[in-house]
Parts: structure tokens; sequence; C-alpha cells
């Protein structure tokens, strides 16, 4: 075989190792996962699910950034599914407080219409 045949061969076998797959699997499920909480997030008896939803979305974004940072590859998809699991969190967080407020004060109101 010639130089060039082997300098061609270890250029196309150094080309496939370095391309990896790093973070994606990690990134799709974490994008689903944010998607869903998000939509979840916004029907408020599903508010429960939005957390549950976004609190995975953001550990599994989190795993695939540390996984596509230590390759040096796109950090797209977890970066997407993390940030859309903070969002659907937040969101369904906030419906929970606004509706413990209504109830306190509707306890508020009925204690003191009890005692007068």
């Amino acid at each position: 075989m010639s130089e060039e045949t082997i300098n061609s061969t270890e250029t196309t076998a150094g080309n496939n190792s370095e391309r990896t797959n790093a973070g994606r699997g990690m990134g799709v499920v974490a994008l689903v996962l944010g998607i869903l909480s998000v939509i979840c997030s916004f029907i408020s008896c599903f508010s429960f699910e939005a957390i549950l939803f976004g609190a995975l979305a953001i550990l599994f974004g989190a795993i695939g950034m540390s996984q596509v940072g230590k390759k040096n590859k796109k950090k797209g998809l977890p970066k997407a599914g993390l940030i859309l699991g903070i969002i659907g969190t937040l969101i369904a967080l906030i419906w929970w407080f606004m509706f413990a407020g209504e109830i306190a004060a509707s306890l508020g109101k009925l204690l003191n219409a009890v005692n007068n």
C-alpha cells in the first residue's frame, strides 16, 4: 500500500472515532419532558405532572449538558430541554402558589365570618 492510502485510511478512521452522539439521547429525553412540562403547566389540574416532568427534564438536561461538554459537541437539545423544564416547573409552581393564596384568603374570610 502506498503512503497516501495509509494516511487517508488513518484520517477516515480518526474522523469516525470523533463522531459521537454524546448527550444526544439525554437531550432528546430532556426536550420531550420539557415540552410536556410546559404543556401540563398551563392546565392547572396537571400541575403536579408538570413539576414532575420539569424536574426530570432539568435532570436529564443537566446530564446531557455535562456529557456534551466533555466531548465539545453542540449543546442545543440538552439546553432546550433544560430551559423548558425550568419554565414548565416555574409556571406550575406559580399556579400552586396562586391557588394556595386563594384558599388561604377564602379560609380567612370564612373564619372572620364565623367569629363575628
